[in-house]
């Protein structure tokens, strides 16, 4: 997950972003198997994919230190092919996928917060070698 997960900070001193993940629900792992292309058979007994669905839910709090309220300030969620949006809180003033935003004030010396809930899609692919035996050619024994 940890690549998947980029909070670009913009340089502001007033404003203090803190980006957490609240909970994460991992999904159940199905495991397809599909057979080995030709020219790889003889190293490989077949190639395993497994996909998962996790949801993740992510706090973001943005804190004003100043003593002056701050207006116009904008929050944005990019989605990409494996982490999608599913649902936040509060809704998102705009929101065209893959593309949310969140325009909001904070008040002198206070915080803003969203609860935002992500589905995370994550594909692991795995080529299962043979085993000694089955690697020599039939046709070399005597």
């Amino acid at each position: 997950m940890g690549s998947k997960f980029k909070t670009q900070k913009t340089v502001e001193d007033s404003v203090e972003c803190i980006d957490r993940i609240v909970k994460l629900d991992k999904g159940e792992e199905k495991v397809t198997t599909t057979p080995v292309a030709p020219h790889e058979a003889h190293l490989y007994k077949e190639i395993q994919i497994h996909k998962r669905k996790d949801v993740i839910k992510r706090k973001i709090t943005l804190k004003n230190k100043t003593n002056r309220k701050i207006g116009n300030v904008e929050l944005v969620f990019i989605e990409t092919k494996q982490v999608r949006f599913k649902e936040s809180e509060p809704v998102p003033t705009e929101s065209d996928s893959p593309e949310h935003t969140w325009k909001t004030e904070i008040l002198p010396e206070s915080a803003v917060s969203i609860q935002i809930t992500l589905e995370s899609y994550t594909t692991s692919i795995y080529k299962i070698k043979r085993e000694k035996e089955e690697r020599k050619n039939p046709i070399m024994k005597k």
